[in-house]
């Protein structure tokens, strides 16, 4: 069941389609309903669930490239911003 009032977006250009979850983590259905856009590149977000931190719930990394890899793709190299400076 997918939670009530979360939103993905999948965006197509062309034959591009990238999926953009916003916060979230998995549910019953999810990389089989994925799976029909065909999904080309997907931003996932990798910080995890902790109640003591006030984190309500989004993928462990584990589970994003458990999710990418069920949705047909693979897991690519990335790297995280950790401060912007002009």
């Amino acid at each position: 069941m997918r939670p009530s009032g979360c939103v993905g977006y999948v965006l197509q250009f062309g034959d591009w389609s990238i999926y953009h979850s916003g916060d979230t983590v998995r549910y019953d259905g999810m990389a089989e309903k994925l799976q029909e856009f065909k999904i080309d590149v997907a931003l996932l977000p990798i910080n995890g669930r902790a109640a003591e931190r006030r984190i309500p719930g989004n993928l462990f990394g584990n589970e994003a490239a458990l999710l990418a890899k069920d949705i047909g793709g693979e897991v690519g190299k990335y790297r995280a911003i950790s401060r912007c400076s002009n």
